[in-house]
């Protein structure tokens, strides 16, 4: 428990002092019942969703994960018709893994997750038999590639200098000094160099690759050449050749990744133009991440009054949603805590009856009064609450050796500056003198 705290107070300055790859990933360990409960977990497609059915379940158990749940975590708690509780975890980062434990006291679940910056590493290691389109306009290119390919990071790095010495390589060169940054962990130094080649306007195509690499890694660019999302879509659309299959490619990916309401709704509104499904090599998996996006959106809306228009734009979609029917419940939730009654019923109404509680007999005598029926549906729906974690209680695979060897680099970081403030006043005072 205390290395926990010392996580969570700790993590913010640690990822922003030490250098190198994260020492931890995202994740936790949650305490879900006793030893005695029936307990299923499923993955849902959205791909930060966890499903908890639990029966018997603790009381107030959604109030008390709320405080323990990393921050941004989202809980909505539904009492099931057959008893027990149903819960749906949404996480603020994508999930890795998850695995249920049990032990004489308690079931317990522990979830990895993977960041954006982590899976922008795994993504250059995937895309790297590809290469960058600079394969197709210098063979010599091709020769730092390959030590890149083998892993030779810091031959590869010295090749890429020598090469970004040309013009004609300049901005390629640099984009790929960035990627190896990336990969080697050194992420202040990838955004200078992703932030370099927007600024230079040497290369539009490299620049807009750039401009994706940025948006991943949270870095910013100078105002005047910084790039949205509809303006790198624009400049991926006037790309053609194998260099706009690429860029369109690198695009695709950098829209499923999207976590926040506002990266997800123009991921969607962008999803369908020709760049995405250029990028896409099957229908299948352009249905795919289509279908999490959407599941995206309804579930990591920050409010209900948001909940509504995401529905209505793509309600044609979510009829044929592999979790049609979880996520009618999520809107119907929304449009009860709005006071849209026929909305609502009418979500309902499509439902199956198993997944719904029967009506309670004082709402139906008073079935016209609309705070009545406002109450059978949200009893219908399971009462739902819903919580938010304003915590961040870390648990990783390595442990208290990894926090200790963590704060320990931490510790001798803030040491050495500190003894080069203390040297700085000494010198300025023996030069006052």
């Amino acid at each position: 428990m205390a290395s926990a705290a010392l996580l969570g107070i700790f993590s913010w300055l640690i990822a922003g002092l030490l250098e190198g790859p994260t020492a931890t990933e995202p994740g936790c360990r949650i305490r879900l019942a006793d030893a005695k409960s029936q307990v299923r977990v499923d993955r849902l497609v959205d791909g930060h969703t966890l499903r908890v059915v639990i029966a018997p379940a603790p009381d107030a158990l959604g109030e008390a994960l709320a405080s323990t749940l990393p921050a941004g975590t989202r809980i909505v708690e539904h009492q099931r018709p057959q008893g027990g509780k149903e819960l749906l975890l949404t996480f603020p980062w994508a999930i890795r893994a998850h695995r249920l434990g049990r032990d004489p006291e308690a079931t317990t679940l522990d979830v990895t997750g993977r960041d954006r910056v982590a899976a922008l590493r795994e993504r250059l290691r995937v895309r790297l038999p590809r290469s960058v389109p600079s394969d197709y306009l210098a063979p010599r290119f091709r020769d730092a590639e390959d030590l890149l390919r083998a892993g030779k990071l810091e031959q590869a790095r010295a090749r890429y200098q020598t090469l970004a010495k040309e013009y004609a390589l300049h901005s390629w060169a640099e984009l790929r000094q960035g990627d190896v940054a990336v990969l080697d962990g050194r992420l202040a130094e990838a955004c200078g160099a992703y932030a370099g080649i927007l600024t230079s306007l040497e290369n539009r195509s490299a620049a807009t690759v750039a401009a994706m690499r940025l948006q991943v890694l949270g870095g910013a660019a100078p105002d005047a050449a910084a790039l949205s999302l509809p303006e790198i879509w624009e400049r991926t659309e006037q790309t053609d050749g194998p260099v706009g299959d690429y860029i369109a490619g690198e695009l695709a990916w950098l829209l499923s990744t999207a976590t926040t309401p506002t990266e997800i709704q123009a991921a969607l509104k962008l999803g369908d133009r020709r760049s995405a499904h250029r990028a896409n090599h099957s229908a299948a998996r352009a249905r795919s991440e289509r279908q999490s996006l959407v599941a995206r959106a309804i579930r990591m809306a920050p409010t209900a009054l948001a909940v509504a228009p995401t529905y209505y734009r793509y309600r044609g979609e979510l009829a044929l949603h592999p979790e049609r029917s979880l996520l009618r419940r999520s809107v119907a939730a929304a449009f009860v805590e709005l006071g849209f009654v026929d909305e609502a019923t009418l979500l309902t109404s499509a439902m199956p009856h198993t997944t719904l509680h029967r009506r309670p007999p004082e709402a139906r005598r008073v079935a016209d009064d609309p705070d009545a029926r406002l109450q059978a549906l949200r009893f219908a729906l399971g009462a739902p609450t819903v919580y938010s974690s304003a915590s961040a209680p870390l648990v990783t695979a390595a442990g208290d050796a990894a926090l200790g060897a963590a704060l320990e680099a931490l510790a001798a970081r803030i040491e050495r500056v500190r003894q080069a403030i203390v040297a700085g006043a000494a010198t300025r005072e023996g030069a006052s003198r």
